[in-house]
C-alpha cells in the first residue's frame, strides 16, 4: 500500500519534500516503511533512496562512497543505499535522480541547496551545538550545517538556500538547568548556545532553557552569508501537532521525511 504524505513542498521544479507521520510508524526498524519509500521513490522516477543512520548525532554529511547497498530485496526498481553498521552520520549530498530519506520524532530535517547540488541532514539539539570538549575530539564539526556547508564552495554561500522542517517549537522544548538528572548537561548546552549564538536562541526564562532549534539554524545559516530570505522555515511542530510524532510526547515511534532531487 502506497501511504499519502501528511505535508508535501515543492521546492523547485527539481526539489521536493514529503513529510510523513501518525498512525503509521516510520523507525528504519520497521521493514515495511523501507519498502513503502521504494514504491514512492518509484512512483516519481527515483532510482537511489540514500539513507545514512542517525543513531548518534554525530554531524557527519556523507558523500556517495561513504554508502553501501541495503537489502536488494525490497524493491526491483529502486536501490537503498545505508551507511555501514557502526559507522553512523546524520545527512548525505542528494546526487541528482536520487531521494534522501531520513526518521525523527522531534528533531527537524535541513535542506541546502543551490541550482546544481542539494545536502540534507537530520539536526536535533545535539547535532547543532558542542557543548562538551569529548565531542570535539570526536566530531568532524561543531553542527552539521558546518559539515554541508563545506561541500558548497565559498563563492557560492550568498546563493544558497536552506528549508528545514518538522521541528519541536521552543515553548515545548525546556532543558531546565535545575532538572535533577539532566541540569548539569543542560546548563552545558545553554551556556554553548548562548556563547556562540546569543539569547536570541533560549526563549523565556534562560534557566527553563526553551531553545529554539529554529533560530539556531537560521544564526549558523546567516553566519556563513545565506541570506535570511533564503532561509525557510517550513514549521510543523511535532509536539502540538496532532498528525505526528514527538518524543517529548512519550512517543517512541517516528516521523519520516523524504527529499527528492529530480534530475534538471
Amino acid at each position: 500500500m502506497l501511504f499519502k504524505p501528511y505535508k508535501h513542498f515543492l521546492l523547485t521544479d527539481r526539489l521536493q519534500v514529503y513529510i510523513y507521520g501518525k498512525p503509521h510508524n516510520w523507525s528504519m526498524h520497521n521493514q515495511k516503511s523501507w519498502k513503502n519509500v521504494a514504491m514512492l521513490a518509484d512512483t516519481l522516477n527515483v532510482t537511489k533512496i540514500y539513507s545514512p543512520f542517525p543513531e548518534e548525532f554525530n554531524t557527519r554529511i556523507c558523500q556517495q562512497e561513504d554508502f553501501i547497498e541495503y537489502d536488494p530485496g525490497i524493491s526491483k526498481t529502486v536501490k537503498i543505499f545505508r551507511t555501514p553498521k557502526g559507522n553512523p552520520a546524520e545527512g548525505a549530498l542528494i546526487p541528482q535522480g536520487a531521494a534522501f530519506w531520513t526518521t525523527s520524532a522531534d528533531c527537524p530535517m535541513i535542506l541546502i541547496y543551490d541550482d546544481k547540488q542539494a545536502v540534507a541532514t537530520h539536526s536535533g539539539r545535539d547535532s547543532l551545538v558542542t557543548y562538551d570538549p569529548y565531542q570535539s575530539k570526536i566530531r568532524p564539526n561543531e553542527s552539521v550545517i558546518d559539515g554541508m556547508i563545506k561541500l558548497f564552495p565559498e563563492s557560492k554561500h550568498s546563493q544558497l538556500k536552506v528549508f528545514f522542517v518538522n521541528r519541536i517549537a521552543p515553548e515545548h522544548f525546556a532543558n531546565p538547568i535545575n532538572d535533577p538528572k539532566n541540569g548539569e548537561r543542560n546548563k552545558k548546552i545553554i551556556n554553548a548556545v548562548i556563547k556562540k549564538w546569543g539569547k536570541e536562541c533560549i526563549v523565556g526564562n534562560l534557566n527553563e532553557g526553551h531553545i529554539s532549534l529554529a533560530t539556531l539554524i537560521l544564526k549558523q545559516c546567516e553566519f556563513y552569508g545565506i541570506l535570511s530570505k533564503n532561509i525557510i522555515d517550513g514549521g510543523l511542530d511535532t509536539f502540538s501537532d496532532s498528525h505526528l510524532w514527538s518524543h517529548r510526547q512519550g512517543n517512541m515511534e517516528r516521523n519520516r521525511i523524504l527529499v527528492i532531487h529530480h534530475v534538471k
